[in-house]
């Protein structure tokens, strides 16, 4: 299972757009250097969105910058199933959203997320993050969907703690930037 950000407006069958970057010609993107070591640090987890699909009525979710919506993967390896896309929002969104999948990419901890890939068409500002689906929502969804016992609650904030402690243990040491409570 997974989850994906979802851009309406992207069209999974299309190349590149007509627009153009600094200093290009017109209907060629020209990535920066750094966006394109960024995405070539990356190659190899890029998913032909042709093999992603979006089942009719499936959840979406919105939050300040980006979205997340429930999906398939079509694959002949053992990453078919269930999953969801984050979507950002703006070029800059793109740009983050890159830098953490870079991150994420380096990862491995059974608090962390696993990030299964990434769609990207920078030149069309799109960049989707494919994760594995939680069918219980956010940690915040999942704690008001029952009436947790203390001691299932201090488990919850242990498995939090540990993944924090991972992030912060890199070298150098990686920041959330967005826990709520």
């Amino acid at each position: 299972m997974s989850s994906m950000q979802k851009d309406d407006s992207y069209d999974a069958n299309s190349n590149r757009s007509s627009g153009c970057d600094k200093g290009g010609a017109p209907g060629q993107f020209q990535p920066s250097v750094k966006l394109a070591e960024k995405m070539q640090k990356l190659a190899k987890w890029r998913i032909d969105p042709s093999l992603i699909d979006f089942p009719k009525g499936a959840p979406e979710l919105h939050g300040g910058h980006a979205t997340v919506s429930r999906a398939m993967l079509r694959s002949s390896s053992s990453n078919s199933g269930d999953f969801g896309k984050a979507d950002n929002h703006s070029d800059a969104g793109s740009k983050l959203t890159l830098r953490e999948a870079g991150f994420l990419v380096e990862l491995s901890h059974a608090n962390i997320i696993k990030l299964e890939g990434l769609v990207e068409d920078v030149s069309k500002g799109i960049v989707w993050l494919v994760f594995p689906w939680e069918g219980n929502g956010n940690l915040r969804d999942f704690i008001a969907s029952q009436d947790w016992e203390i001691p299932e609650r201090i488990w919850l904030i242990d498995d939090v703690a540990r993944g924090v402690e991972y992030l912060h243990n890199q070298n150098p040491p990686i920041c959330h930037g967005d826990l709520k409570s």
